[in-house]
């Protein structure tokens, strides 16, 4: 029987809290726990700037890392898109997480190889919002085809709202050394490039956030870093 969205709320809420006591090396305290609509979110104040890995568990046996976040705000959020599927779902905090130089060392042997994606860029601050694009990389040159704004073909996509995975790395850094209030993001495990990230920055006198994510499907090594 598939439990309930309370029961589940709670089960998590309390997992979570008892296991950043236990595992982070850090002081984590809750802010917030929620469902919205079909995505968990949970809310949580730090007392380091470092990279904290949220992790995530059915049965306590087995914890899979579901994302690295950043903050040097204190207060920071992760929204869990992938909850509702399963009955039960734990989280704890481990510190520390996977900084973006060690996703970066995993990419290094692919870096100078030829590749392709498939972008989805969803911004919060200015229209178009929703842009999409295939991306490829060949001797170190990007190419953006396939570009659609808000699900019309796009003419002339800015390069800079479809990154190539050695400028993702370099946004992710940039991010989290300017202080951004929110920073997440999700690697591949064999090859390290980012699977999905988020920056959230504050802005104006009276303060606002905008809002940049990113996600990476369907990549694929044309070549590989030797050229062969």
């Amino acid at each position: 029987m598939k439990t309930s969205y309370a029961h589940r709320f709670a089960i998590a809420a309390l997992a979570f809290a008892l296991a950043s006591g236990s595992t982070a090396q850090t002081t984590a305290l809750f802010t917030k726990r929620a469902f919205v609509g079909s995505h968990y979110f949970l809310g949580f104040v730090l007392n380091t700037a470092d990279w904290i890995s949220v992790e995530a568990t059915d049965d306590f046996s087995t914890w899979t890392p579901i994302a690295s976040v950043a903050t040097t705000n204190n207060v920071t959020e992760f929204v869990d898109k992938n909850a509702v599927e399963r009955p039960l779902r734990f989280y704890r905090l481990v510190h520390p997480g996977v900084p973006v130089e060690e996703a970066r060392t995993r990419w290094q042997p692919h870096s100078e190889g030829d590749y392709q994606f498939q972008l989805q860029h969803i911004r919060s601050h200015v229209g178009p919002y929703v842009l999409s694009a295939t991306v490829t990389v060949v001797g170190g040159q990007k190419t953006i085809s396939n570009a659609e704004a808000d699900g019309q073909p796009l003419d002339q996509p800015d390069s800079l709202d479809f990154p190539s995975v050695e400028e993702m790395f370099a946004a992710l850094k940039q991010a989290q050394q300017a202080g951004c209030w929110r920073v997440a993001v999700t690697y591949d495990a064999a090859d390290g490039h980012p699977l999905w990230y988020v920056i959230e920055r504050v802005i104006g006198i009276f303060p606002g956030k905008e809002t940049d994510q990113f996600r990476i499907s369907n990549l694929t090594h044309l070549t590989s870093g030797n050229g062969s």
